[in-house]
């Protein structure tokens, strides 16, 4: 039993751990988001006789915000794999 208990406590200690390094991860991704956000707002007002600019059919922008999260999804599913692979491994 008392080996059990070891087994239980490395993986839990994994789990709490990536779930920790996640919660990091998406609270830096939500504060950047939501800081950008207020930033384009409060600079892109709408103002007298300003014509907004046009996005449609912008290569850059359309592989800017496919990119990126593939990104972020590559940086959650590394440590994701490397602790099911030592779960299954313990």
């Amino acid at each position: 039993m008392v080996i059990l208990r070891g087994i239980f406590h490395a993986c839990e200690t994994l789990i709490y751990d990536l779930h920790e390094y996640v919660m990091i991860l998406c609270a830096v991704i939500f504060i950047g988001v939501f800081s950008f956000m207020f930033w384009s707002v409060v600079a892109h007002r709408k103002s007298v006789g300003r014509k907004a600019a046009n996005f449609h059919q912008n290569i850059g922008v359309e592989i800017a915000w496919t990119v990126i999260p593939l990104i972020i999804l590559a940086i959650i599913a590394w440590p994701v794999t490397k602790t099911a692979i030592a779960q299954a491994l313990i």
